[in-house]
């Protein structure tokens, strides 16, 4: 073998591109797990490359997602006016249970363009790698915690009796991918890299959900993506740049399996067939019911910087920008909604064989919807934002769950209104999230009141220094913003006009964004407005301060602020924060 075995290492170091673009994961609706956020996220692959002589070799992409997640259903006890305290291992409601299990591969040959066999010289290759790819979702509900460990694998039902396995509300979702991978770059023997990825691929996705006794909803849904990456790393540091675009279709059943015609046609659609089902569904007799069918298309570019060894330990996190278009058609009324969705993503995860899978997200989603009735008459033109903050640790700590709920309060400013009593032990599975939603109406007054304070520096000066000044005044850093958040250095006093300064910065590009969702509301332009609302969410909650201040140009109107934890071995917790902030 070359002595370039080295690019084995180089290559992967540069080990979390992606095998799919980001998509939102297929799943049925109604089903009872809290959802941390969108899930926008592919699995992360790792690339590997030998050279065995001076002119060729070869790569392999693998990429792997095993994760079980598992949800009490018992509910938290709430009293007015006390801090909602957690039980532990109470079972009561059972569990919801939700593992994924799958893989994405390629392999192919790599040729190089040049021999290079100094030290230090980089050595230009090129690839083309088929890819495959298959992954299983499925959820069910259990009673008590010991019935996990004998439960049985859901499998795709064939028959009526079939379903006597389910529980109501089960489902279970299998996609199969397949495409293409371009791949060239140069690599050198200082454990440096760069490589250029080009994906096309196609997807195949079939959801099923038990929604009776003998009755199945049932979605397929194919998809076309196509993937650029820009990737540079060294050593533990990589850097890509992923440029996305992706189409999908999708179409929805209801059927009866104890209809005979329904079940020949449930088994067609399974097959890809969808001509039985349609035709049964037009007939009206209630064993097949056409649902829905939804287009949409995506875009977006999304820059990740990671740390780590791949397989074995690394953190990494994500910004980016998402832009989401689709066309739902419900069968039922023969109503139509177009949806417009704008996302700013900020996310951090920490995987590897030898550390705790753990995510955070701190994402802001716009939303623009058009709904129109049978006879083509619009019945319902609004939009909205919404902040969603959220952790989950597949084996969470007390101490890391209080220091991540200590963030988002210091993000915030919600100390009383997010606190929650939690039982200091190893909790398993867990996962808290905090929404703030933004109505259309609230959005409105957003927009007229940031034109009456934010449009003078003056205005933002004043209101950005009153929030300031207010958590100040006792002479306390009580949220710790100056050294563990903001890592300012030096008096209480220094930090204090730094957070000024950024505050005010921060208000005044949410300003500039919320003007241009006005002229993008005057011009009719969907698209324009959900993007600019997704990047003034970004400023608008950059701080517990531009969160304040956000708060009390809404106090005629304040957004509906919703706070949820949930876990293996805590009681599940859903509350609603009724929050009125005046200017100090």
């Amino acid at each position: 073998m070359s002595s370039r075995f080295f690019l084995v290492l180089i290559l992967s170091l540069l080990s979390f591109s992606n095998a799919r673009a980001f998509t939102p994961a297929p799943a049925p609706e109604h089903t009872e797990q809290i959802p941390t956020s969108p899930d926008y996220r592919s699995v992360n692959g790792y690339y590997y490359g030998l050279q065995f002589s001076p002119e060729w070799g070869g790569g392999l992409f693998l990429g792997l997602d095993i994760s079980n997640r598992i949800i009490n259903l018992t509910p938290t006890a709430l009293s007015p006016g006390h801090v909602p305290e957690l039980s532990l291992d109470d079972f009561r409601n059972g569990l919801r249970f939700t593992r994924t299990r799958g893989f994405d591969a390629a392999l192919g040959p790599n040729g190089f363009l040049e021999s290079a066999e100094d030290w230090g010289k980089w050595t230009p290759f090129v690839g083309l790698m088929p890819v495959y790819g298959r992954r299983s979702t499925s959820s069910q509900y259990v009673s008590d915690h010991q019935q996990m460990s004998d439960l049985p694998k859901l499998k795709v039902p064939g028959a009526p009796t079939d379903l006597e396995q389910w529980n109501l509300n089960d489902w279970l979702v299998y996609e199969t991918t397949g495409g293409v991978m371009f791949h060239g770059g140069s690599g050198s023997t200082v454990l440096a890299a760069a490589e250029l990825r080009f994906m096309a691929a196609g997807e195949w996705s079939v959801a099923i959900e038990k929604t009776g006794i003998r009755t199945v909803y049932v979605r397929i849904g194919k998809k076309n993506i196509q993937s650029f990456t820009q990737i540079i790393g060294a050593l533990t540091v990589v850097i890509d740049n992923n440029l996305f675009q992706n189409k999908d279709e999708s179409f929805s059943y209801s059927f009866d399996l104890d209809d005979p015609e329904a079940l020949v046609a449930y088994h067609y659609m399974l097959g890809g067939n969808l001509l039985p089902a349609e035709e049964l569904s037009v007939r009206a007799t209630g064993a097949v019911r056409a649902v829905a069918s939804t287009k949409s298309k995506g875009a977006g570019r999304l820059t990740t910087l990671r740390f780590g060894f791949p397989f074995f330990s690394y953190t990494g996190k994500t910004k980016g920008r998402i832009q989401i278009s689709q066309l739902r058609a419900e069968h039922a009324d023969g109503s139509e909604s177009s949806v417009e969705s704008g996302i700013h993503l900020n996310e951090r995860a920490t995987g590897g064989v030898l550390l705790i899978q753990r995510r955070t997200v701190n994402d802001f989603i716009a939303t623009s919807a058009v709904t129109k009735n049978k006879e083509q008459v619009v019945t319902q033109n609004t939009y909205s934002g919404e902040f969603v903050w959220a952790y989950e640790n597949e084996k969470a700590s007390y101490k890391r769950v209080r220091k991540q709920l200590d963030k988002i309060v210091a993000q915030t400013g919600l100390r009383d209104e997010l606190a929650v009593i939690i039982p200091n032990v190893p909790l398993g599975y867990f996962q808290t999230s905090l929404r703030v939603l933004i109505d259309e109406k609230t959005t409105n007054e957003l927009i007229e009141a940031s034109r009456d304070r934010l449009s003078d520096d003056g205005g933002v000066r004043s209101l950005s220094s009153s929030f300031v000044q207010q958590y100040f005044a006792d002479g306390d850093d009580k949220d710790r913003l100056c050294g563990r958040i903001h890592r300012i250095r030096g008096s209480l006093a220094r930090c204090a006009r730094k957070l000024e300064k950024d505050t005010g910065a921060a208000l005044k590009e949410a300003a500039v964004w919320l003007q241009e969702m006005e002229n993008a509301k005057r011009a009719s332009n969907r698209r324009a407005f959900v993007a600019a609302y997704a990047a003034a969410g970004k400023f608008l909650f950059a701080n517990q301060f531009t969160v304040k201040a956000t708060l009390a140009l809404l106090r005629n109107r304040p957004p509906a602020i919703q706070f949820a934890v949930a876990g293996e071995r805590v009681s599940l917790l859903k509350k609603t924060i009724e929050q009125k902030i005046t200017i100090p």
